[in-house]
């Protein structure tokens, strides 16, 4: 790109680097562990590193003694934020606040004995029947979940952060806010929930293997496999399970809700610059915002001296228009000038108000004309340029396998 591009913001979010913690589960006497502060870590894929910020020295004490540990009642907020590295926008909730009973869960998977590694079953009758065997039932996704995050909804059982090694050496270490320990940190595990999928009716899994990455470890992550093996169907894999006591919660998961691939939004601009203005890394361009519209594409294109025809197919967008890069997904991508810049903008509306930040791109010192445009068949993918056929002008805004947007220039 010749004189334009500074600045790329691929993605608001980072990935988590773990800090280890301490703790011994083999002390008689109550325990307790830590919560370890989180530790900024490189952005992926060439993105700039964010400025480090002066870490809070946030300790945790948590009770780990007793079998059981007691989830008081309470609001919490269900699934992740949009955009979190490898997040099934399909399967997880935006951040949605559900109200849960009180119950009390398990300290430890099944058998829930510090002597004993966690029993595999294959099948989750089984898993069903030794609860029921204690006088207990299986715990419900939004169960698992509540008890994983604990009393702040964290993104794992240790908090912002998860050293999966430290934790497969210390559990102690990494129990949750409200005591539990293990929770999907070696294992996957069964819970009584069901979701439906297009292979039919299938048992929800919370948690990982200890060979999969840290991201699949999030207490919000929601996978499925069949209840039970099935002639026709691969072998179900064996999981861990923790059981639950008291009245099981009359609460379902908030499914989240289909969104068409393409909607044209009708916006003020006040309504636009709010919104930017909701987004710290974009709050420094709302106040002077000025958005796109269709007339502005066709100069993109015409500064090329090309027109809409060279789109081949590709449809040129309005103005502010809302994507859904894949199920589930749903950000309002906008364009525009700000003082001296120019800005491509693509925000996850949050589900009380406000966004947050999916990816972006900044032409600093320079205000020039933006074409997007968009077409079914490519669902994951808009294209954008600021001058037809012109090298360096142009890029696409993409959905990456990792679940995470990000804007750049070809």
């Amino acid at each position: 790109m010749s004189r334009a591009l500074v600045r790329r913001l691929a993605s608001a979010l980072v990935p988590f680097v773990v800090a280890a913690c301490g703790g011994d589960p083999s002390e008689p006497a109550p325990e307790h562990a830590s919560e370890p502060a989180p530790v900024a870590a490189p952005a992926a894929n060439g993105a700039p590193t964010p400025a480090p910020v002066a870490a809070v020295a946030a300790t945790r004490r948590v009770r780990l003694d007793g079998p059981r540990a007691e989830v008081p009642a309470g609001s919490f907020e269900v699934g992740s934020v949009p955009g979190t590295p490898f997040r099934r926008a399909s399967r997880e909730a935006d951040r949605v606040v559900v109200s849960m009973p009180a119950f009390t869960i398990d300290r430890r998977p099944y058998p829930n004995d510090p002597t004993l590694a966690p029993l595999l079953v294959a099948t989750r009758r089984e898993a069903e029947s030794l609860c029921a065997e204690r006088d207990g039932r299986l715990c419900t996704e939004l169960e698992w979940e509540r008890a994983c995050g604990g009393p702040d909804a964290s993104v794992y059982a240790t908090g912002a952060s998860m050293n999966l090694e430290e934790c497969m050496r210390d559990p102690a270490s990494c129990a949750s806010g409200f005591g539990v320990m293990a929770m999907g940190i070696e294992r996957a595990e069964w819970t009584a929930s069901d979701v439906e999928t297009r292979l039919g009716t299938r048992a929800v899994i919370r948690g990982a293997r200890s060979d999969q990455g840290v991201d699949f470890h999030r207490c919000a992550a929601r996978n499925e496999q069949p209840a039970a093996a099935a002639p026709d169907l691969p072998p179900v894999a064996a999981a861990a399970f923790h059981c639950c006591h008291g009245p099981a919660p009359e609460v379902a998961y908030p499914t989240p809700e289909a969104q068409r691939q393409f909607v044209d939004v009708t916006m003020t601009i006040d309504e636009i610059r709010s919104a930017l203005r909701s987004v710290p890394e974009l709050a420094g361009w709302a106040d002077a915002f000025e958005p796109y519209d269709a007339l502005d594409g066709d100069r993109a294109l015409a500064r090329g001296n090309a027109t809409r025809g060279a789109l081949q197919g590709w449809e040129l967008t309005n103005g502010p228009f809302r994507w859904s890069p894949s199920q589930g997904d749903d950000a309002l991508v906008v364009s525009g000038t700000s003082g001296e810049d120019t800005l491509i903008a693509v925000l996850y509306p949050r589900p009380d108000q406000g966004y947050w930040h999916a990816g972006s791109f900044v032409f600093e010192h320079e205000q020039t004309p933006i074409a997007i445009s968009r077409t079914p068949p490519s669902r994951e993918e808009l294209l954008w340029t600021a001058c037809q056929g012109c090298g360096g002008e142009s890029g696409a805004i993409r959905l990456g396998e990792d679940g995470v947007i990000r804007v750049a220039a070809r």
